[in-house]
């Protein structure tokens, strides 16, 4: 469930407000990153790379996209005390294990692109699931699911075949029960919704059929419950409406206890005690709605920012906003969304993390320019001798290909926002 709140978020953004920047895009927030190994440890996943705090956000610092992770989405963390760190770039499955500051890009199953998701398991640093499209550029003319067993860096074993046509869009294994994997899928025949279901990690598969409930409404992972394998919780595409569904494995029955009508879902967690908030923009503005009782009934909380991604840790949901229309880019609640504190706006980012301080110089910059925040977030720091400051440099872009990734940098907002 960790990263549903990405994908979520990739939605909302395209739905954002905010006022127009000169290259006609606009600075927005992907997913809330807290490990739970690291309480201290925020991070805010962008559409301009990864916004982090290590002393509970008091200070902030930024790490742009490098050459491996331009046009990154789906941002993830696997599970400690590895805390790996995957992104999507491109097609490509990329992971970092050093907070963001170098990257590779995965192996495997995997190496011909077309990665479309990606889980680690919630429980074991070791295991992590991919979704592989044929994407043109390969041999592989239909999607598959495939696992790797060395925390993501190799994939090998191939859990799921899907049939001619039909389109694979989500992943998700149990966190009690690892060996439960969901997949949504849009079948080749007329797009009905399908989910595919195993209890024995990949070697039998069922299909459940909703298009008779669904029609060809859309269908979409957000998770699956923390406490109970069998129920997941989904995003429905309708034709004018966004909702949220219930799945209850033991009797293939789909519930939507939450529309928004004319809008869309934009953001969903489960907290550790139980207790649901989910977000969405409807013609009205924001909604946010809680749930005490497990999703049977909902409650709207008035004067919501607006949510494009959720996450809790010790009690505490944070929230990505709107950094132009909320006035802050991530707030923090201790009472289940009725209120929102604002815990760090785009200009509080005070530095370039060390490691990248050189590469991400032209890109800090132009930034500024934009006016997402002053230019001492550019010069607060030193920066090494001896050309890019970096962990690793043959991760990285060379200095002289800077101002080239601050031009891709620029292509690559516009397309998502």
């Amino acid at each position: 469930m960790r990263r549903a709140a990405a994908a979520l978020a990739v939605v909302a953004s395209l739905a954002g407000a905010g006022a127009a920047r000169a290259d006609g895009a606009f600075p927005d927030s992907l997913s809330v990153l807290l490990p739970a190994d690291r309480p201290h440890r925020i991070a805010l996943a962008t559409n301009f790379g990864l916004v982090s705090s290590n002393d509970d956000g008091a200070t902030w610092t930024w790490i742009c996209e490098g050459a491996l992770t331009n046009c990154s989405n789906l941002y993830s963390e696997g599970a400690p005390p590895s805390n790996r760190l995957f992104a999507l770039s491109a097609d490509s499955l990329v992971y970092s294990d050093d907070d963001a500051c170098a990257w590779r890009v995965a192996s495997g199953a995997v190496a011909g692109g077309g990665v479309v998701d990606a889980f680690p398991l919630a429980e074991d640093p070791a295991r992590v699931l991919a979704v592989v499209s044929p994407n043109g550029v390969g041999t592989q003319t239909t999607y598959t699911v495939v696992a790797s067993s060395d925390g993501g860096t190799t994939f090998g074993q191939v859990i799921y075949t899907a049939a001619s046509g039909d389109t694979v869009t989500g992943v998700e294994a149990s966190r009690t029960d690892p060996k439960t994997i969901y997949l949504t899928l849009a079948s080749a025949k007329g797009f009905a919704p399908l989910l595919a279901v195993t209890s024995d990690g990949g070697a039998t598969w069922r299909i459940v059929d909703l298009s008779g409930q669904l029609g060809q409404s859309g269908l979409r992972l957000i998770g699956i419950d923390r406490a109970n394998a069998t129920r997941v919780f989904l995003r429905v595409s309708e034709t004018e409406d966004e909702a949220l569904g219930v799945f209850d494995a033991t009797t293939d029955t789909l519930v939507l206890p939450l529309k928004y009508p004319g809008g869309l879902m934009t953001a969903f967690v489960q907290t550790v005690e139980g207790p649901l908030v989910a977000a969405g923009r409807v013609p009205g503005g924001p909604a946010l709605h809680r749930s005490l009782d497990g999703g049977a009934t909902w409650q709207a909380v008035g004067g919501a920012p607006n949510l494009r991604a959720l996450a809790e840790r010790d009690g505490k949901i944070y929230g990505a906003a709107d950094n132009t229309a909320d006035g802050y880019a991530l707030g923090v609640s201790s009472d289940l969304g009725v209120t929102f504190t604002p815990l760090m706006k785009f200009a509080d980012v005070g530095s370039i993390a060390p490691c990248v301080r050189a590469d991400c110089q032209d890109i800090c910059k132009m930034e500024v320019g934009l006016g997402l925040w002053p230019m001492s977030t550019c010069t607060a720091a030193p920066e090494k001798s001896g050309g890019c400051a970096v962990a690793d440099p043959s991760f990285h872009a060379s200095c002289g290909a800077a101002f080239a990734l601050a031009l891709a940098a620029a292509f690559c907002r516009r397309r998502r926002a």
